[in-house]
């Protein structure tokens, strides 16, 4: 929303203005890694596959993804996306991992999925258009308004 309100800087893609609010958030995070980390740091082969997963496509794709969409979506619409993330994860384990749900998370992930398409569909009512107490916009064609 900000994006869209202020604009991106000069000469500056939406790429490159993520990138550098995550060396930002980076810088500010660094100075509590050795008070809260207590585990070893290993900067082996599956380590750097690890952060390189989490960087290109957790990241880099993801955000450039994530801030193309807001720059054309309604901000109500991708709000309303992030209840897909653990809906993602979830299947993601399930197809690559082989993970199962138990009933409470598969109800957690009935409840994420829902709230998104719900989100959705409410996306696409025009701002501003009150509604009735069975739920259609007021002043809807073809309907008798109810006696005050």
């Amino acid at each position: 929303m900000l994006t869209r309100r202020w604009g991106l800087p000069p000469r500056m893609s939406g790429l490159a203005v993520t990138g550098w609010q995550l060396v930002l958030g980076a810088v500010v995070i660094a100075p509590l890694v050795p008070v809260l980390d207590t585990g070893p740091f290993v900067l082996d082969g599956p380590a750097i596959a690890g952060y390189t997963w989490l960087a290109v496509p957790g990241t880099t794709i993801a955000y450039a993804v994530w801030f193309s969409a807001g720059r054309r979506l309604p901000a109500t619409s991708t709000a309303m996306l992030g209840a897909l993330s653990p809906v993602v994860a979830a299947l993601v384990g399930w197809v690559w991992l082989g993970q199962a749900l138990s009933g409470v998370q598969s109800a957690g992930f009935a409840l994420a999925l829902v709230a998104a398409l719900l989100g959705q569909t409410a996306a696409h009512r025009p701002a501003g258009t009150p509604r009735r107490p069975g739920g259609e916009p007021a002043g809807c064609p073809g309907r008798v308004p109810a006696a005050p």
